[in-house]
């Protein structure tokens, strides 16, 4: 009877570390002051990535570095569609013109040297209170913000801690954890 409980208990305790190593993290929008700055855990292609909102020109938001998805509009297109399910239906705004609820969200997919191509998803000002998905093109500049107050840049950082590359912690409890279960698989004496 007590070799049986042990037994129950080590599968029980295998099945839990098998879980938890391989649970994934759920996107959350982040806001601050009724407005959305960024996603914590957007899993794009695979790739879990925390994004921040940044304002001002495309120089300002990415500087000398290349933004995620250049040269890959379907992955600014997955992108842009894994932001606005977050958006879509919230109350929140992207922008920082007081004047009206507003804002956008751009992913640049290309550009020469001195101007961008991006997808854009919107706030609906006419409602008042729901994001509209009208994913397409949107260019401008690099170097100026005339125009950008309402448009957020999504700057995309690639997460090393919620990734699905597993981590060596992460493999090691995935490891005992199927170790557990084949010790689990013996008989009980």
């Amino acid at each position: 009877m007590k070799s049986a409980l042990i037994h129950r208990v080590g599968i029980l305790a295998a099945t839990l570390l098998l879980a938890s190593s391989l649970a994934a993290a759920a996107p959350v929008l982040q806001t601050a002051g009724g407005r959305a700055t960024g996603v914590q855990d957007l899993v794009v292609g695979g790739i879990n990535y925390d994004v921040s909102f940044a304002f001002g020109s495309y120089d300002s938001a990415f500087g000398s570095s290349v933004p995620t998805f250049f040269g890959s509009p379907s992955g600014s297109l997955e992108a842009m569609n894994a932001i606005w399910s977050l958006l879509n239906g919230s109350s929140y705004e992207v922008g920082w013109n007081t004047d009206r609820p507003s804002g956008s969200v751009v992913v640049p997919y290309k550009g020469t040297d001195t101007a961008f191509t991006a997808r854009q998803i919107g706030y609906d000002d006419d409602a008042g209170t729901v994001w509209h998905n009208n994913v397409g093109d949107f260019g401008g500049p690099k170097d100026t913000d005339s125009g950008f107050r309402n448009r957020a840049f999504a700057v995309f950082t690639v997460d090393p801690v919620n990734n699905n590359v597993p981590e060596p912690g992460s493999a090691a409890l995935v490891g005992l954890a199927l170790l557990g279960l084949g010790l689990s698989r013996r008989k009980p004496r």
